[in-house]
């Protein structure tokens, strides 16, 4: 089947004691998550984006999508712009899962690819 609509993916964070990241198809509702210590819950922060699946089953599509999935969890991630590195080491681990996440979601075998090799190079 040929869809030509555009698809969403949202990708949204969480920041603990450590940093927790999910991505989840927009499709869903996207809950407020509390933290294991906290009986208050917490606004998850999100970004959508939108995405033609046709192109993405392209190798240029791809790697534009994937580029865009890493802007998002930029977005969504605490600041990577610390002089703790600690707090940089936990913002990049954030985007890694982040991005990891939501191309699992997309069953996209290009994308997937584009994610290993993204990921092998550290």
């Amino acid at each position: 089947m040929n869809y030509d609509a555009p698809t969403h993916i949202a990708i949204f964070a969480k920041v603990s004691e450590y940093t927790l990241i999910c991505a989840t198809v927009a499709l869903f509702a996207i809950a407020a998550i509390a933290p294991a210590h906290s009986a208050t819950p917490v606004e998850v922060p999100s970004v959508t984006v939108k995405y033609d699946a046709s192109k993405a089953n392209t190798e240029s599509g791809a790697l534009e999508l994937y580029g865009r999935l890493m802007f998002a969890a930029r977005q969504v991630c605490p600041s990577d712009e610390s002089q703790y590195l600690v707090l940089v080491v936990q913002s990049h681990q954030c985007q890694k899962e982040a991005v990891a996440r939501a191309v699992s979601q997309l069953h996209n075998r290009r994308l997937v690819e584009i994610a290993a090799a993204h990921s092998n190079r550290g």
